[in-house]
């Protein structure tokens, strides 16, 4: 027999007047991860989806993966182009899932690869500009960090934090544009490289 299960009661409702209710507004917002929040006034797409008809056997695992890898994508990709505030996946727990718990855990690391993928990208197609969009990629994927580290999903080593701090500190440090960046840099390095092959000439 397992642990007693004590269910939760409620008294009252968390919203107890009908004209109260707006779609995409809660009392207590979720937090989720890569910054989204549901709940906060904000209406998020939410893609549910499974696979194809297949066993999941040892021999046809590859095979899931690489569906999942397929779905992550194209799903992502189409929430892009459409400029979507935000994602969120949700993928079916199949029975032999729930029995092999790497499985599962396999699967959603995959998907949360493509989220932030699309999270970084997102920052860069924000922005117009080569360098900006480089500065954006940067500082984009440096706040993933500092957030994992935050909420105790990334331990780094003292020496590995005092690196992505100093990394921090030179995004911060860069200047809004790109000429004034080479201006800086051309005392010391502007003889290490042709400007014109860069198109800076």
């Amino acid at each position: 027999m397992g642990a007693a299960f004590t269910p939760l009661v409620f008294a009252e409702l968390a919203i107890d007047n009908a004209d109260d209710l707006v779609f995409g507004v809660a009392p207590h917002p979720l937090r989720c991860g890569l910054g989204l929040e549901i709940g906060s006034g904000k209406v998020f797409p939410e893609v549910n989806f499974t696979l194809p008809t297949i066993e999941l056997t040892e021999a046809t695992w590859p095979e899931v993966r690489s569906n999942y890898e397929e779905i992550g994508r194209q799903v992502v990709a189409r929430a892009l182009r459409l400029k979507a505030p935000g994602l969120v996946l949700e993928f079916e727990l199949l029975p032999a899932m729930t029995e092999r718990p790497e499985w599962r855990a396999e699967l959603t690391q995959i998907l949360k690869g493509r989220l932030v993928e699309a999270h970084l990208a997102r920052a860069i197609v924000a922005k117009t500009d080569p360098y900006e969009r480089t500065v954006a990629a940067g500082k984009a994927a440096v706040a993933l960090l500092h957030r994992g580290r935050r909420e105790g999903r990334l331990k780094l080593a003292r020496k590995e934090a005092q690196w992505l701090a100093r990394i921090d500190e030179a995004l911060q440090a860069l200047p809004s544009d790109w000429r004034d960046l080479q201006a800086e840099l051309e005392p010391q390095y502007g003889h290490l490289y042709d400007k014109a092959s860069y198109g800076l000439a």
